[in-house]
């Protein structure tokens, strides 16, 4: 008599239910593990969004409100003895001055990008110009954007337009970073 041989390897409903288990197991990764590790760098891009955000407001209002007030002791300001607040369509970086000498917030209006984030620019310059740090390590993928106009509360004056100035201007920082949202900041400074 012959004796039986024992067959080697898995049979065919083995194979299928491990291919059905693998693929369970892959479903489950690639739903809950790996969105989880991309989303893990979110908080870390947050805090220094905010804290960019931050220096650069801290920045804009050290500043004087316009071009035409006072940087000494702020004895007068613009709209007082006949000096005019710059017009709205005036807004915006006087000529040839560099950002270590910008004197009113207007001055900083437009795009400032950190290592790898220049094309997000059209016309800008590097935050380091800005900020200073260095632009590898500190500000790696990040672009500001700067927004400066005058504030037309209707509620404040009742009557003011876009082709007047105001007592307000209202400035706006967008923080983004390469693949995540942009991070909106907001201040006025007031002419006092």
């Amino acid at each position: 008599m012959r004796a039986r041989k024992m067959s080697q390897g898995m049979t065919l409903i083995e194979s299928v239910l491990a291919i059905v288990i693998l693929a369970i197991a892959l479903i489950t990764l690639t739903s809950f593990l790996f969105p989880s590790v991309q989303k893990s760098a979110l908080p870390h891009y947050q805090v220094r969004a905010a804290s960019l955000g931050q220096a650069v407001l801290n920045q804009i209002l050290a500043v004087s409100f316009d071009e035409q007030s006072d940087r000494n002791g702020s004895l007068w300001r613009c709209d007082e003895l006949d000096k005019q607040c710059t017009l709205p369509a005036s807004l915006g970086q006087d000529k040839n001055e560099q950002p270590a000498f910008y004197n009113d917030v207007d001055d900083y209006i437009g795009c400032w990008y950190g290592a790898n984030a220049q094309q997000q620019c059209q016309q800008g310059l590097s935050i380091t110009r800005l900020l200073g740090g260095d632009e590898q390590d500190d500000y790696r993928n990040f672009v500001v954007n700067i927004l400066v106009s005058y504030d037309y509360d209707n509620a404040l004056s009742g009557q003011v337009t876009p082709h007047q100035t105001s007592s307000f201007k209202k400035i706006i920082v967008r923080v983004s970073v390469s693949n995540f949202t942009e991070y909106e900041f907001v201040a006025y400074k007031g002419n006092y």
